[in-house]
């Protein structure tokens, strides 16, 4: 039941996404690097922007500078927080499965004591224990906690999985920042990936809550990080490396001496030096991958399972219907159509060719012999939705003309003033 209205919760939380600023579109045929940060636990979504724009701040007008020619997109990979207690749990889950293990009797104990050394930090103590009436709550709720944590988990690592991979075929590279339990949702990304894209992906970890290197990336965890260094009292965490200790008079950072803009990115810190040198090594040398469909400022993809044939369905607002057997619409194109399982299908609209109003998006499943699932991912802007779609039975081509709908992506403005996208599920 808690699962159900845990999903129920973040189904509401994504209910309307739109753009906060008009958006004007950049020349066709750019090279494009995507930075992604990938925030911590107890982050609100002001906070991580807050973050990532201080990233930006740092890096995009050198950037601008040395290569004229490129296009540097910086983005939030946000980490959903649930609170202090689906947070820490979310965590025990990730680490779980990082080692390949289930559910133990040791979960209530770890997670209660990573809870206790939380409390202890933000009340300034070194040691701290949690009243009788609320460590009897914490311990009740924590296996059913815990399992609403892996779906969380799992929403959350896919989604960002699904627009990496999108940005790749798409013929952009990627370079993300991840701070502490962001660690775990990029390492998630970089295993799905980085066998295929060795070459065009990379992540710099900051306090890094992972037990391994993926495809030999750069991390930096200071010495002296009291929330990674509790962490690894019981979970096996990659080593610490960074000296970040200014000094008692210099010493600026956070209690924990963990988060990401005092204690790592803040000017004057040892291990702000080295995220910069990581990320411009990476700038240096990550190569872009070919590009297998177009680009656009709106991009709809769709992936699913194992049986044989789901189709991408778009309406756009002229009336014209987009699917496979007509790829071609006035607006936008199905330039990648799939028939074999899995997928991806893709649809895109190019900034010429943008129309204000409304475009419908939906599914059909096609042909197959037992229950499916469609994942289809929406980019509107910079606005990303996610969404996961079960499919009982196919319905073969009577679903041509009512396809399951999926989401609507509302275009307001104009090329001289800008556009603004409302994307809304259905």
């Amino acid at each position: 039941m808690k699962t159900l209205q845990t999903l129920f919760a973040f189904m509401l939380s994504f209910a309307v996404c739109a753009e906060e600023h008009p958006l004007y579109c950049r020349p066709t045929g750019t090279l494009v690097t995507k930075t992604y940060f990938v925030n911590g636990v107890w982050n609100t979504k002001p906070t991580a922007r807050f973050s990532l724009t201080r990233i930006k701040q740092a890096y995009g007008q050198q950037l601008k500078e040395q290569y004229p020619d490129q296009s540097f997109e910086f983005t939030l990979a946000y980490n959903y927080s649930f609170g202090k207690v689906q947070d820490l749990v979310e965590v025990i889950a990730q680490k779980e499965r990082e080692l390949g293990l289930e559910s133990n009797d040791l979960t209530p104990r770890q997670y209660l004591a990573l809870y206790m050394t939380a409390q202890a930090l933000n009340n300034n103590e070194s040691d701290n224990d949690l009243p009788p009436a609320l460590r009897s709550r914490l311990l009740s709720v924590t296996v059913e906690d815990y399992f609403a944590a892996q779906f969380t988990e799992a929403v959350n690592a896919d989604e960002i999985v699904q627009k990496l991979r999108n940005d790749l075929l798409e013929g952009s590279r990627a370079i993300m920042i991840a701070h502490s339990q962001g660690n775990l949702y990029a390492g998630e990304a970089m295993r799905s990936l980085m066998n295929e894209y060795t070459a065009n992906i990379n992540m710099v970890g900051v306090a890094s809550s992972s037990r391994e290197l993926y495809n030999e990336n750069l991390y930096y965890t200071a010495y002296d990080d009291r929330v990674i260094n509790k962490l690894r009292d019981y979970y096996e965490v990659l080593p610490a490396n960074v000296d970040n200790d200014p000094g008692v008079f210099d010493d600026k950072r956070d209690i924990s001496n963990h988060q990401f803009i005092p204690s790592y990115f803040a000017e004057g810190l040892v291990s702000r030096t080295l995220i910069d040198d990581a990320f411009f090594n990476y700038i240096a040398n990550l190569q872009f991958p070919v590009a297998v469909v177009n680009t656009g400022i709106i991009t709809a993809t769709l992936r699913w399972g194992e049986q044989p044939d789901v189709d991408l369905h778009a309406l756009e607002p002229n009336g014209f219907h987009v699917f496979y057997s007509y790829p071609q619409g006035m607006s936008g194109y199905l330039d990648l159509d799939d028939v074999d399982a899995f997928g991806p299908e893709h649809y895109y609209v190019s900034c010429e060719t943008l129309e204000a109003g409304t475009y419908h998006f939906g599914v059909n499943y096609f042909y197959g012999t037992a229950p499916e699932t469609a994942y289809v991912q929406i980019v509107a802007g910079t606005s990303v939705r996610s969404f996961t779609v079960p499919l009982v039975s196919a319905v073969g081509s009577f679903g041509n003309e009512t396809p399951v709908p999926i989401a609507d992506v509302t275009v307001t403005g104009n090329a001289t003033e800008g556009f603004g996208f409302i994307v809304e599920a259905m």
